[in-house]
């Protein structure tokens, strides 16, 4: 359902439909870690490592976020987040670990503390859902979108400024961010848009048309990249041509939906959205 690589790029955490996380130890090729079933959250929809890799975040389909402390490969249950009701699509934490921002199918944003999970502010006009975050590097402001408008957030004040993405990109199956926060990439059925998030008033980027429906969008860490889930395979783009340049075969049939990338950019994890498909882990494609 969702996938995340550790900051060192040696774990993956994997969300699934089933209510469970399970932990891969990508240098052993084998699962370290599993939880028992997550009744509270229902499936988990989203999922993350804090930038010191010493926490893992799991949002689900009934909105809690559960926290885990995560040492060596062993996941150990902490506290909740229970400022949602519905199903999580977003999760972001902030470059000092201290704070999450975690955005959910009905339009609602909320901001709070890691470690006493105490809400600081809640942003509620996202009409598509807010489906992507992202703390900017200064960790006092940060984007956010639901696929038809871009979100400035000042999480001081609370403040917030919203502006139209143009043209319109209508219903968004996924939306993501840039690391840096410059860009942002939203798939409209089997058609990616690219915004620099400076100046949402133009396309920075148009990608060819995929044959089916794109389900999930990503940049590599450098920001020079864009991976698409398609038909089997992770599409692999130039952002600044917008030439596909390479491809990841993932699976002989089925959509890819969810991966994950390493921080520094050298891994890649995907898996088919169909019951009883492997993980894979690549090397991250060289551009041809």
């Amino acid at each position: 359902k969702c996938l995340a690589m550790s900051p060192d790029g040696r774990f993956v955490a994997g969300g699934r439909s089933d209510a469970q996380v399970w932990i891969f130890d990508v240098e052993k090729n084998k699962k370290v870690a599993a939880t028992e079933r997550l009744d509270k959250l229902d499936q988990v929809t989203s999922i993350i490592f804090t930038p010191d890799g010493k926490h893992v975040l799991g949002g689900g389909y009934k909105g809690i976020v559960q926290v885990w402390d995560f040492q060596e490969g062993v996941l150990k249950p902490g506290k909740q987040f229970v400022g949602h009701s519905v199903e999580i699509k977003s999760l972001a934490c902030s470059p000092d670990g201290k704070f999450v921002l975690s955005g959910d199918r009905e339009g609602r944003l909320r901001y709070w503390d890691l470690e006493s999970c105490r809400e600081q502010h809640v942003w509620a006009d996202f009409r598509q859902g807010a489906n992507a975050v992202r703390f900017l590097p200064d960790g006092k402001s940060a984007l956010a979108t639901d696929g038809g408008n871009l979100f400035r957030l000042n999480l001081k004040s609370g403040a917030a400024e919203k502006t139209k993405l143009d043209p319109n990109s209508g219903y968004a199956h996924a939306a993501e961010f840039s690391r840096d926060g410059k860009y942002l990439a939203v798939s409209v059925g089997s058609e990616v848009l690219v915004w620099q998030t400076t100046d949402v008033t133009k396309q920075a980027a148009k990608l060819a048309k995929s044959r089916g429906v794109i389900w999930t969008v990503g940049f590599t860490p450098d920001g020079k990249q864009l991976l698409t889930g398609a038909d089997k395979t992770l599409n692999i783009w130039d952002l600044q041509s917008g030439n596909q340049v390479n491809e990841a075969f993932v699976g002989p049939i089925g959509y890819v939906q969810t991966f994950g990338v390493s921080a520094d950019g050298k891994r890649l994890t995907s898996i088919i959205s169909m019951a009883g498909q492997p993980l894979k882990v690549f090397a991250m494609p060289a551009a041809r």
